[in-house]
C-alpha cells in the first residue's frame, strides 16, 4: 500500500467523521430549537388568571427629589389614574408596583409565618412575591377574588391591615383552614 493511498483513507476518515459530527451537531440544534418553539408556545398560551385582552400596561416612576413622602406619591398616581380613567374607551385604570409573570417593575419576596408559628428552623416559613397594588387592580385585570374580598379606599395604613393571597399561598401556609380573618406576618423584615 502506497503512502498516498494511507493518506487518502484518513483522509477519507476524518472527513466521515467531521460530516458524522456535524450531523450529530445539527440534530441537537434541532431538538433544542423545537423544544424552545414548544415551551414558547406553552408559555404563551398558558392560563395565567390574568385576561391579557383589551388591557395595557405602562409604566410610571415618580421623579425623585419631587415626590419624597407616600402621601405625595400616592397623589401622583391618583392624579395619572383619574386622568387615565378619563381617556374615552376607558373602562378601568390600576397601579401595581410589577406587572405579573415577568413585568418590569419592583419584584418584592418575603417569608410569611401564619399568626403563632415558631420561627424556622423551629417551623417552616413560606416564601411569596407581593406587590403593591390599588383597589382597582383585580377588576380592572378581571383576577377573580375566590373568597373575601378585594381592596377598597378604605384600606390605609390607618385602618386594620389586610393582605389578598393566592390560592397556592392559602393551601400552603393555612393547609385546610380557612384563611378569612387569618393572620399571617413577614417574619425577616417587618416592613
Amino acid at each position: 500500500v502506497s503512502a498516498g493511498a494511507n493518506i487518502r483513507r484518513r483522509t477519507l476518515r476524518a472527513r466521515s467523521a467531521l460530516v458524522t459530527a456535524e450531523v450529530a451537531m445539527s440534530l441537537a440544534l434541532l431538538v433544542g430549537a423545537g423544544l424552545l418553539i414548544k415551551s414558547f408556545v406553552r408559555i404563551h398560551t398558558a392560563d395565567t388568571g390574568i385576561r391579557t385582552d383589551h388591557l395595557l400596561t405602562a409604566g410610571l416612576t415618580a421623579p425623585q427629589g419631587r415626590y419624597t413622602s407616600a402621601a405625595s406619591v400616592r397623589d401622583l398616581y391618583e392624579r395619572v389614574l383619574g386622568r387615565v380613567q378619563a381617556i374615552p374607551g376607558v373602562t378601568s385604570a390600576a397601579a401595581v408596583s410589577r406587572v405579573p409573570i415577568g413585568g418590569p417593575g419592583l419584584q418584592l419576596g418575603r417569608s410569611f409565618l401564619p399568626e403563632g408559628a415558631p420561627e424556622p428552623p423551629a417551623g417552616p416559613d413560606f416564601s411569596a412575591e407581593w406587590s403593591v397594588v390599588t383597589p382597582a387592580y383585580f377588576g380592572t385585570a378581571q383576577i377573580p377574588i375566590v373568597k373575601g374580598r378585594a381592596f377598597t379606599d378604605r384600606d390605609t395604613a390607618d385602618s386594620t391591615l389586610v393582605t389578598i393571597i393566592s390560592e397556592t399561598m392559602a393551601r400552603r401556609v393555612f393547609g385546610g383552614r380557612d384563611p378569612i380573618g387569618q393572620r399571617i406576618r413577614s417574619w425577616r423584615d417587618e416592613n
